[in-house]
Protein backbone atom coordinates (compact mmCIF):
# COMPACT_ATOMS: atom_id res chain seq x y z
CA UNK A 1 0.00 0.00 0.00
CA UNK A 2 2.83 2.42 0.67
CA UNK A 3 4.03 1.93 -3.08
CA UNK A 4 -0.15 2.67 -4.13
CA UNK A 5 -0.11 5.73 -1.87
CA UNK A 6 3.50 7.21 -3.44
CA UNK A 7 1.41 6.72 -6.96
CA UNK A 8 -1.74 8.83 -5.95
CA UNK A 9 1.01 11.45 -4.48
CA UNK A 10 2.68 11.38 -7.88
CA UNK A 11 -0.38 11.96 -9.74
CA UNK A 12 -1.99 14.06 -7.38
CA UNK A 13 1.53 16.12 -8.15
CA UNK A 14 1.30 16.15 -11.83
CA UNK A 15 -2.73 17.07 -11.90
CA UNK A 16 -1.81 20.18 -9.59
CA UNK A 17 1.86 21.25 -11.13
CA UNK A 18 2.02 20.40 -14.88
CA UNK A 19 -0.12 22.35 -17.29
CA UNK A 20 -3.62 21.76 -18.08
CA UNK A 21 -3.92 21.69 -21.45
CA UNK A 22 -6.33 18.77 -21.84
CA UNK A 23 -9.80 19.47 -22.49
CA UNK A 24 -12.02 18.18 -19.81
CA UNK A 25 -14.63 15.63 -21.68
CA UNK A 26 -16.87 13.95 -19.14
CA UNK A 27 -18.38 10.93 -19.99
CA UNK A 28 -22.06 11.11 -18.90
CA UNK A 29 -23.64 7.71 -18.35
CA UNK A 30 -26.25 5.97 -15.54
CA UNK A 31 -25.08 5.34 -12.10
CA UNK A 32 -25.59 2.41 -10.82
CA UNK A 33 -25.86 0.75 -6.88
CA UNK A 34 -25.37 -2.14 -5.49
CA UNK A 35 -26.23 -2.93 -1.58
CA UNK A 36 -24.71 -5.33 1.01
CA UNK A 37 -26.34 -5.67 3.83
CA UNK A 38 -24.13 -6.33 6.80
CA UNK A 39 -25.20 -7.29 10.58
CA UNK A 40 -22.60 -5.85 12.57
CA UNK A 41 -22.14 -7.08 15.95
CA UNK A 42 -21.19 -3.52 17.72
CA UNK A 43 -22.26 -4.56 21.22
CA UNK A 44 -19.98 -7.24 23.39
CA UNK A 45 -22.56 -9.66 23.55
CA UNK A 46 -23.37 -11.92 20.03
CA UNK A 47 -26.87 -11.88 20.86
CA UNK A 48 -27.28 -7.79 20.39
CA UNK A 49 -26.61 -6.49 17.13
CA UNK A 50 -26.73 -3.16 15.14
CA UNK A 51 -27.41 -3.61 11.48
CA UNK A 52 -25.54 -1.43 9.08
CA UNK A 53 -26.61 -1.53 5.26
CA UNK A 54 -23.86 -1.10 2.84
CA UNK A 55 -24.81 0.63 -0.69
CA UNK A 56 -21.60 0.62 -3.16
CA UNK A 57 -22.46 3.72 -5.89
CA UNK A 58 -20.53 3.33 -9.02
CA UNK A 59 -20.24 5.31 -12.00
CA UNK A 60 -20.25 3.04 -14.75
CA UNK A 61 -17.10 2.13 -16.49
CA UNK A 62 -15.34 4.24 -14.65
CA UNK A 63 -12.10 4.01 -12.99
CA UNK A 64 -12.40 5.45 -9.88
CA UNK A 65 -15.77 6.61 -7.85
CA UNK A 66 -16.51 8.32 -4.45
CA UNK A 67 -18.92 10.18 -2.29
CA UNK A 68 -17.78 13.14 -0.34
CA UNK A 69 -20.67 14.89 1.43
CA UNK A 70 -24.41 13.99 2.36
CA UNK A 71 -27.09 15.80 3.26
CA UNK A 72 -30.39 14.24 4.06
CA UNK A 73 -31.49 12.03 0.95
CA UNK A 74 -28.65 13.94 -1.17
CA UNK A 75 -25.36 13.04 -1.40
CA UNK A 76 -22.65 14.85 -3.86
CA UNK A 77 -18.74 13.08 -5.21
CA UNK A 78 -16.61 12.61 -8.01
CA UNK A 79 -15.63 10.31 -10.83
CA UNK A 80 -12.92 9.38 -13.08
CA UNK A 81 -13.22 7.67 -15.89
CA UNK A 82 -10.26 7.08 -18.92
CA UNK A 83 -7.06 6.30 -18.84
CA UNK A 84 -6.45 10.23 -18.23
CA UNK A 85 -7.20 12.24 -15.49
CA UNK A 86 -10.32 13.41 -16.59
CA UNK A 87 -13.59 13.74 -13.97
CA UNK A 88 -16.80 15.36 -12.73
CA UNK A 89 -18.37 15.79 -9.58
CA UNK A 90 -22.35 14.57 -9.83
CA UNK A 91 -25.06 14.97 -7.39
CA UNK A 92 -27.73 11.93 -6.29
CA UNK A 93 -31.18 12.99 -4.33
CA UNK A 94 -31.62 9.09 -4.23
CA UNK A 95 -33.72 9.34 -7.74
CA UNK A 96 -31.67 10.99 -10.42
CA UNK A 97 -27.94 11.26 -10.73
CA UNK A 98 -26.86 14.89 -12.29
CA UNK A 99 -23.08 15.39 -12.86
CA UNK A 100 -21.60 18.80 -11.87
CA UNK A 101 -19.04 20.65 -14.11
CA UNK A 102 -17.87 24.27 -13.57
CA UNK A 103 -18.61 25.61 -17.13
CA UNK A 104 -14.87 25.80 -18.98
CA UNK A 105 -13.47 24.16 -16.21
CA UNK A 106 -11.23 21.08 -15.49
CA UNK A 107 -11.40 18.32 -13.30
CA UNK A 108 -14.59 19.17 -10.99
CA UNK A 109 -15.08 17.45 -7.62
CA UNK A 110 -18.52 18.18 -5.88
CA UNK A 111 -17.18 17.56 -1.87
CA UNK A 112 -20.01 19.34 0.52
CA UNK A 113 -23.66 20.14 0.53
CA UNK A 114 -26.17 21.71 2.55
CA UNK A 115 -29.81 21.96 0.70
CA UNK A 116 -29.39 23.46 -2.51
CA UNK A 117 -25.87 24.52 -1.93
CA UNK A 118 -22.38 22.66 -3.40
CA UNK A 119 -19.19 23.25 -2.61
CA UNK A 120 -16.23 21.60 -3.71
CA UNK A 121 -13.40 22.54 -6.66
CA UNK A 122 -12.09 22.43 -10.37
CA UNK A 123 -8.94 22.80 -12.74
CA UNK A 124 -7.47 20.21 -10.15
CA UNK A 125 -7.82 22.03 -7.15
CA UNK A 126 -6.99 25.48 -8.49
CA UNK A 127 -9.99 27.54 -7.22
CA UNK A 128 -13.30 26.56 -5.22
CA UNK A 129 -16.88 26.59 -6.05
CA UNK A 130 -19.97 27.41 -4.82
CA UNK A 131 -23.03 26.12 -6.92
CA UNK A 132 -26.45 26.38 -5.58
CA UNK A 133 -28.83 25.06 -8.67
CA UNK A 134 -28.20 27.67 -10.94
CA UNK A 135 -25.52 30.20 -10.45
CA UNK A 136 -22.00 28.84 -10.10
CA UNK A 137 -19.23 31.25 -8.17
CA UNK A 138 -15.36 30.76 -8.07
CA UNK A 139 -14.16 31.06 -5.08
CA UNK A 140 -10.23 32.35 -4.70
CA UNK A 141 -9.22 33.52 -0.89
CA UNK A 142 -7.55 36.44 -2.02
CA UNK A 143 -4.07 36.42 -3.30
CA UNK A 144 -3.91 32.44 -3.29
CA UNK A 145 -2.07 30.10 -5.40
CA UNK A 146 -4.90 27.50 -5.23
CA UNK A 147 -8.33 27.50 -3.16
CA UNK A 148 -10.35 24.33 -2.43
CA UNK A 149 -13.76 24.60 -0.91
CA UNK A 150 -14.53 21.62 1.26
CA UNK A 151 -17.74 22.18 3.63
CA UNK A 152 -20.81 24.16 3.66
CA UNK A 153 -23.09 25.16 6.79
CA UNK A 154 -25.67 28.34 5.69
CA UNK A 155 -23.81 30.86 4.63
CA UNK A 156 -20.47 29.56 6.00
CA UNK A 157 -17.70 28.07 4.00
CA UNK A 158 -14.32 26.15 5.00
CA UNK A 159 -11.70 25.03 2.94
CA UNK A 160 -7.76 25.64 2.64
CA UNK A 161 -5.41 27.42 0.09
CA UNK A 162 -1.96 27.96 -0.49
CA UNK A 163 0.29 31.13 -1.12
CA UNK A 164 3.59 31.31 -2.04
CA UNK A 165 6.10 29.70 0.42
CA UNK A 166 3.50 30.46 3.46
CA UNK A 167 2.24 26.33 3.24
CA UNK A 168 -1.44 25.66 3.11
CA UNK A 169 -4.21 26.91 5.52
CA UNK A 170 -7.58 27.16 6.57
CA UNK A 171 -10.10 29.41 6.07
CA UNK A 172 -13.69 30.46 6.60
CA UNK A 173 -15.86 32.53 4.29
CA UNK A 174 -19.11 34.05 5.24
CA UNK A 175 -20.12 35.29 2.07
CA UNK A 176 -18.41 38.39 2.32
CA UNK A 177 -14.92 38.47 4.50
CA UNK A 178 -12.06 35.55 4.56
CA UNK A 179 -10.97 34.37 7.71
CA UNK A 180 -7.39 32.45 8.28
CA UNK A 181 -7.90 29.20 10.31
CA UNK A 182 -4.06 28.09 11.37
CA UNK A 183 -3.61 25.43 14.47
CA UNK A 184 -2.05 27.20 17.40
CA UNK A 185 0.77 23.89 16.95
CA UNK A 186 1.89 25.63 13.61
CA UNK A 187 4.27 27.57 13.68
CA UNK A 188 5.15 29.46 10.34
CA UNK A 189 5.43 27.25 7.27
CA UNK A 190 6.48 24.41 9.21
CA UNK A 191 2.72 22.15 8.73
CA UNK A 192 -0.71 22.53 7.00
CA UNK A 193 -4.14 23.36 8.67
CA UNK A 194 -7.14 21.62 6.60
CA UNK A 195 -10.42 22.30 7.85
CA UNK A 196 -13.06 19.71 5.74
CA UNK A 197 -16.38 20.75 7.35
CA UNK A 198 -18.82 23.18 9.37
CA UNK A 199 -22.27 22.86 11.38
CA UNK A 200 -23.42 26.06 12.97
CA UNK A 201 -20.56 27.12 14.40
CA UNK A 202 -18.31 23.60 15.08
CA UNK A 203 -15.68 23.06 12.09
CA UNK A 204 -13.51 20.18 11.61
CA UNK A 205 -10.80 18.50 9.67
CA UNK A 206 -6.70 17.74 10.56
CA UNK A 207 -3.47 19.32 11.08
CA UNK A 208 0.10 18.32 10.58
CA UNK A 209 2.82 19.47 12.13
CA UNK A 210 6.40 18.74 9.74
CA UNK A 211 7.66 15.13 10.94
CA UNK A 212 4.88 14.46 13.07
CA UNK A 213 1.78 12.77 12.67
CA UNK A 214 -1.53 13.57 10.92
CA UNK A 215 -4.05 14.59 13.71
CA UNK A 216 -7.68 15.85 13.59
CA UNK A 217 -9.32 18.94 14.95
CA UNK A 218 -12.44 20.26 16.38
CA UNK A 219 -12.58 23.87 16.55
CA UNK A 220 -15.89 25.64 18.13
CA UNK A 221 -14.14 29.50 17.19
CA UNK A 222 -12.52 29.93 20.20
CA UNK A 223 -10.94 26.39 21.41
CA UNK A 224 -9.10 23.57 18.87
CA UNK A 225 -9.82 20.36 20.27
CA UNK A 226 -7.63 17.32 18.92
CA UNK A 227 -9.06 14.51 17.77
CA UNK A 228 -6.92 11.05 18.07
CA UNK A 229 -8.44 7.41 17.19
CA UNK A 230 -7.01 5.51 20.46
CA UNK A 231 -4.09 3.39 18.94
CA UNK A 232 -3.48 5.04 15.82
CA UNK A 233 -0.71 6.46 13.75
CA UNK A 234 -3.03 9.50 12.17
CA UNK A 235 -6.04 10.80 12.00
CA UNK A 236 -8.23 12.44 10.01
CA UNK A 237 -11.70 13.89 10.87
CA UNK A 238 -13.71 14.61 7.36
CA UNK A 239 -17.06 15.56 8.20
CA UNK A 240 -19.59 16.66 11.26
CA UNK A 241 -23.54 16.53 12.31
CA UNK A 242 -24.43 17.65 15.46
CA UNK A 243 -22.26 15.45 17.99
CA UNK A 244 -21.76 12.78 15.93
CA UNK A 245 -17.93 12.84 13.44
CA UNK A 246 -16.60 10.68 10.67
CA UNK A 247 -13.30 10.59 9.45
CA UNK A 248 -10.22 7.70 8.44
CA UNK A 249 -7.45 6.52 10.77
CA UNK A 250 -3.87 4.88 9.93
CA UNK A 251 -2.96 1.90 11.54
CA UNK A 252 0.86 1.23 12.63
CA UNK A 253 0.55 -1.69 9.48
CA UNK A 254 -0.78 1.69 7.35
CA UNK A 255 -4.21 0.72 6.30
CA UNK A 256 -6.74 3.03 6.66
CA UNK A 257 -9.89 2.25 8.25
CA UNK A 258 -13.36 4.72 8.63
CA UNK A 259 -14.37 5.71 12.16
CA UNK A 260 -17.42 7.43 13.83
CA UNK A 261 -17.19 9.54 16.94
CA UNK A 262 -19.93 10.76 18.98
CA UNK A 263 -17.56 12.90 21.71
CA UNK A 264 -17.66 9.61 23.73
CA UNK A 265 -17.10 6.62 21.93
CA UNK A 266 -15.08 5.95 18.57
CA UNK A 267 -16.66 3.08 16.59
CA UNK A 268 -14.04 1.59 13.58
CA UNK A 269 -16.01 1.41 10.17
CA UNK A 270 -14.79 -0.96 7.77
CA UNK A 271 -16.41 -1.91 4.14
CA UNK A 272 -16.85 -5.48 4.18
CA UNK A 273 -14.24 -7.13 2.40
CA UNK A 274 -11.63 -4.18 1.66
CA UNK A 275 -8.76 -3.52 1.97
CA UNK A 276 -9.37 0.11 3.27
CA UNK A 277 -12.17 2.49 4.41
CA UNK A 278 -12.50 6.02 4.17
CA UNK A 279 -15.36 8.34 6.07
CA UNK A 280 -16.08 11.47 4.26
CA UNK A 281 -19.74 12.40 5.06
CA UNK A 282 -22.32 11.85 8.00
CA UNK A 283 -26.29 12.82 7.97
CA UNK A 284 -27.93 11.52 10.78
CA UNK A 285 -27.67 7.84 10.60
CA UNK A 286 -26.36 7.83 6.82
CA UNK A 287 -22.15 7.93 6.50
CA UNK A 288 -20.50 8.27 3.07
CA UNK A 289 -17.53 7.82 1.76
CA UNK A 290 -14.78 5.39 -0.49
CA UNK A 291 -13.39 2.35 0.04
CA UNK A 292 -10.78 0.48 -2.12
CA UNK A 293 -11.20 -3.25 -2.64
CA UNK A 294 -9.16 -6.61 -2.93
CA UNK A 295 -8.06 -5.61 -6.60
CA UNK A 296 -7.08 -1.82 -6.18
CA UNK A 297 -10.22 -0.72 -7.39
CA UNK A 298 -11.97 2.08 -5.67
CA UNK A 299 -15.78 2.57 -4.88
CA UNK A 300 -18.17 4.96 -3.04
CA UNK A 301 -20.17 3.83 -1.07
CA UNK A 302 -23.05 4.90 1.57
CA UNK A 303 -23.62 2.84 4.97
CA UNK A 304 -27.13 2.98 6.87
CA UNK A 305 -26.72 2.64 10.58
CA UNK A 306 -30.22 1.41 12.21
CA UNK A 307 -30.39 1.81 15.98
CA UNK A 308 -32.26 1.12 18.76
CA UNK A 309 -34.71 3.88 19.68
CA UNK A 310 -33.32 5.83 21.94
CA UNK A 311 -29.47 4.88 21.14
CA UNK A 312 -28.53 8.61 20.24
CA UNK A 313 -24.98 7.48 20.35
CA UNK A 314 -24.97 4.49 17.64
CA UNK A 315 -23.44 2.10 19.76
CA UNK A 316 -26.59 -0.54 20.08
CA UNK A 317 -27.45 -0.07 23.29
CA UNK A 318 -29.88 2.02 25.35
CA UNK A 319 -28.09 3.18 28.47
CA UNK A 320 -26.59 5.80 30.34
CA UNK A 321 -24.20 7.32 27.41
CA UNK A 322 -27.53 8.05 25.42
CA UNK A 323 -28.77 10.55 28.45
CA UNK A 324 -25.69 12.38 28.30
CA UNK A 325 -25.86 12.58 24.58
CA UNK A 326 -29.36 13.83 25.02
CA UNK A 327 -28.74 16.33 28.08
CA UNK A 328 -25.74 17.63 25.65
CA UNK A 329 -28.77 18.75 23.05
CA UNK A 330 -27.43 15.92 20.92
CA UNK A 331 -30.59 13.57 20.04
CA UNK A 332 -32.78 13.94 17.25
CA UNK A 333 -35.07 16.68 18.92
CA UNK A 334 -32.59 18.45 20.66
CA UNK A 335 -33.50 18.53 24.55
CA UNK A 336 -37.02 17.73 23.62
CA UNK A 337 -39.18 16.15 26.28
CA UNK A 338 -39.79 13.59 23.38
CA UNK A 339 -36.69 12.32 22.97
CA UNK A 340 -36.07 11.98 26.57
CA UNK A 341 -39.32 9.86 26.92
CA UNK A 342 -37.79 7.30 23.80
CA UNK A 343 -34.75 7.09 25.85
CA UNK A 344 -36.55 6.44 29.07
CA UNK A 345 -38.81 3.76 27.54
CA UNK A 346 -36.26 2.54 25.93
CA UNK A 347 -33.66 2.00 28.45
CA UNK A 348 -31.78 -1.32 28.71
CA UNK A 349 -32.73 -2.78 25.39
CA UNK A 350 -30.35 -3.59 22.89
CA UNK A 351 -27.28 -5.14 24.64
CA UNK A 352 -27.34 -8.36 27.60
CA UNK A 353 -24.73 -5.85 29.65
CA UNK A 354 -25.07 -2.19 30.76
CA UNK A 355 -22.73 -0.20 30.85
CA UNK A 356 -21.06 0.87 34.16
CA UNK A 357 -23.22 4.39 34.21
CA UNK A 358 -25.21 5.89 36.45
CA UNK A 359 -29.07 5.37 35.56
CA UNK A 360 -31.00 8.20 36.92
CA UNK A 361 -34.41 7.43 38.58
CA UNK A 362 -37.45 9.02 37.35
CA UNK A 363 -37.55 11.56 39.84
CA UNK A 364 -33.96 12.60 39.17
CA UNK A 365 -34.82 12.87 35.22
CA UNK A 366 -37.44 15.27 36.27
CA UNK A 367 -35.11 16.99 38.31
CA UNK A 368 -32.31 17.28 35.25
CA UNK A 369 -34.94 18.64 33.12
CA UNK A 370 -35.51 21.49 34.79
CA UNK A 371 -31.04 21.84 35.37
CA UNK A 372 -30.00 21.35 32.01
CA UNK A 373 -30.62 24.29 30.58
CA UNK A 374 -28.78 25.88 33.25
CA UNK A 375 -25.73 22.56 33.50
CA UNK A 376 -24.88 21.79 29.93
CA UNK A 377 -21.92 23.73 29.74
CA UNK A 378 -20.68 22.23 33.92
CA UNK A 379 -21.47 18.51 32.17
CA UNK A 380 -20.10 18.83 29.05
CA UNK A 381 -17.15 16.55 29.06
CA UNK A 382 -13.70 18.24 27.66
CA UNK A 383 -11.81 17.28 24.93
CA UNK A 384 -8.02 17.11 24.29
CA UNK A 385 -6.38 20.27 22.51
CA UNK A 386 -6.24 20.21 18.49
CA UNK A 387 -6.26 22.46 15.68
CA UNK A 388 -6.26 22.69 12.13
CA UNK A 389 -6.79 21.68 8.56
CA UNK A 390 -5.32 20.40 5.29
CA UNK A 391 -5.14 21.62 1.87
CA UNK A 392 -6.31 21.30 -1.53
CA UNK A 393 -5.89 17.79 -1.17
CA UNK A 394 -7.85 15.30 0.66
CA UNK A 395 -5.96 13.86 3.89
CA UNK A 396 -2.63 13.46 3.31
CA UNK A 397 -3.10 9.69 3.50
CA UNK A 398 -6.14 9.29 1.46
CA UNK A 399 -6.51 8.52 -2.13
CA UNK A 400 -9.37 10.78 -2.83
CA UNK A 401 -7.34 14.29 -2.35
CA UNK A 402 -6.79 15.77 -5.23
CA UNK A 403 -9.63 14.18 -6.75
CA UNK A 404 -8.75 10.49 -6.50
CA UNK A 405 -6.62 9.81 -9.32
CA UNK A 406 -5.58 6.44 -9.57
CA UNK A 407 -1.93 5.29 -9.83
CA UNK A 408 -1.40 3.41 -13.36
CA UNK A 409 -2.04 -0.23 -13.51
CA UNK A 410 -5.38 0.14 -11.60
CA UNK A 411 -8.00 -1.90 -12.91
CA UNK A 412 -11.47 -0.13 -13.88
CA UNK A 413 -14.00 -0.40 -10.57
CA UNK A 414 -16.31 -3.94 -11.21
CA UNK A 415 -19.99 -3.77 -10.06
CA UNK A 416 -20.54 -6.04 -7.14
CA UNK A 417 -23.11 -8.51 -6.90
CA UNK A 418 -25.58 -8.28 -4.12
CA UNK A 419 -24.75 -10.54 -0.60
CA UNK A 420 -25.32 -10.66 2.86
CA UNK A 421 -22.71 -11.25 5.49
CA UNK A 422 -22.38 -11.66 9.07
CA UNK A 423 -19.75 -9.87 11.12
CA UNK A 424 -19.59 -10.04 14.63
CA UNK A 425 -17.37 -7.57 16.97
CA UNK A 426 -13.70 -6.45 15.35
CA UNK A 427 -15.24 -6.77 11.97
CA UNK A 428 -16.52 -2.83 12.92
CA UNK A 429 -15.27 -3.17 16.75
CA UNK A 430 -15.84 0.10 19.58
CA UNK A 431 -12.98 1.41 21.61
CA UNK A 432 -14.23 3.56 24.26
Amino acid sequence: MNVMTKAFHVACQRVRHASLAATLRPRIGWLYSTTILVVALLAVDAANAQTITWTTLDYPDSDLSGLLGIDGTNVVGHFSTGSGFTGSGFRYDGVTYTPLDYPSGDHTLAAGIDGANIVGWYDSGSHGFLYDGAVWTSLDFPGADYTEARGISGTKIVGYYGQGGAGTRGYLFDGVSWTTLQHPDIIATAGETLPYDIDGDTIVGEYVRAGLRTQGFVFDGDSWTTLSYPGAVSTSATNIDGVNIVGFYEEDLGLRRGFLYDGTTWTSLDYPGAQETFAHGISGDRVVGSYIDEAGGIHGFIATISTVLGDFDFDGDVDGRDFLIWQRGGSPAPLSAGDLATWQANYGGGSLRANSVAVPEPTTLTLLMLATAGGRAICRRARPVSSTHQRVRYPINDPFRNGGEPPQGIPKSSRRPLVTLTFRAGNLGMIR
